[in-house]
């Protein structure tokens, strides 16, 4: 049987390089990694934590969570620190543990299947849903039991659950309209994204029913940072714009940076309803999607099917929505 030792030796890495990748540590580069886990598969080497459950036909009562592709995407925005409190405290609940993966910088399953090669997890729960996810289509092809946080685009068994993104922007977009404001502007994160996808359908349907053309020329579509945000805002008004909306709290508090650095001011909301939306200045009006539950329920139907045996039933279960209104910024 190949050791840590056969995989160093093929690598011509140390022992402790190949050690942390197989912890899934952070800390080493892509190249690195690739080039272990290339001498992993040459030796056959698998790792074998769980080898006494799996030889007695057990569960590892473990998850595989799966997040974005590095740890700064991770800590610097709230949704994945709420989500993953109400993941780990079901998880805690029902005597489960949880296995953290990031998905990589291209986006790809690698993560995944080193774990599901090795054994280590029971099922996997996804917090990021893109319009065609490959994380989504190998764990179909493996047969491994998932949960999404998000609405699948594909996937033939899926547990997901979700907030209804078209309606809840569609809510913040007429509430605005309602005070005036038929140039309206979206601030947007990455459409390839389907909560994104979703979240601009509902500024277009809110628009269009209440007769106001959309105007591409006000829509921006970025990455979810600060500085895109405050640089979005920057290309939004010289336009003549009456308020905006934004996908994402870290968005709007970016548009809002810029608001206060150049000393202008027009109506804006979030999205996600962050901690930092209460005490940032002005307060931000934002879409409150009880990120925390998200996780949560996504958990526990997971667990729930985990229990229960293999089924080729889709279950979704949605969570309400509501707008916090903080007068400043409206």
């Amino acid at each position: 049987m190949a050791t840590l030792n056969d995989v160093a030796k093929v690598a011509k890495v140390s022992v402790s390089t190949v050690s942390r990748v197989v912890s899934g540590s952070d800390l080493i580069s892509e190249a690195t990694i690739e080039k272990v886990r290339r001498a992993m598969d040459e030796v056959n080497y698998h790792p074998n934590a769980v080898a006494k459950s799996l030889a007695n036909n057990m569960r590892t009562k473990i998850i595989g969570l799966v997040l974005p592709k590095d740890t700064y995407s991770v800590f610097h925005n709230q949704f994945f620190m709420d989500s993953m409190s109400g993941i780990t405290r079901c998880a805690l609940e029902h005597g489960y543990y949880i296995m953290n993966a990031y998905q990589g910088k291209e986006n790809n399953h690698t993560n995944i299947r080193y774990m599901i090669k090795s054994g280590w997890i029971d099922g996997a729960i996804l917090t990021t849903i893109e319009e065609d996810d490959q994380n989504v289509k190998y764990l179909e092809k493996k047969k491994l039991p998932y949960a999404l946080i998000g609405t699948p685009i594909n996937g033939k068994n899926a547990i997901y659950v979700d907030n209804d993104n078209v309606k809840a922007m569609d809510d913040v977009c007429q509430m605005l309209i309602d005070k005036g404001a038929g140039r309206l502007a979206l601030i947007c994160g990455e459409t390839r994204f389907v909560f994104n996808k979703h979240r601009y359908t509902g500024y277009v349907n809110a628009l269009k029913r209440n007769g106001i053309q959309v105007d591409e020329d006000l829509v921006v579509i970025c990455e979810d940072d600060l500085q895109h945000g405050y640089d979005a805002m920057e290309m939004l008004i010289s336009k003549g714009i009456d308020a905006v909306v934004t996908t994402d709290d870290i968005l709007a508090f970016g548009a809002v940076q810029y608001m206060n650095d150049k000393n202008v001011s027009v109506p804006i909301t979030g999205f996600n309803n962050t901690m930092i939306a209460e005490t940032f200045c002005p307060h931000l009006t934002s879409v409150d999607i009880s990120a925390e539950k998200l996780g949560y329920e996504a958990c526990r139907m997971l667990i729930e099917r985990l229990e229960n045996g293999p089924s080729d039933d889709t279950r979704m279960e949605q969570v309400e929505t509501r707008i916090v209104h903080r007068k400043s910024t409206e």
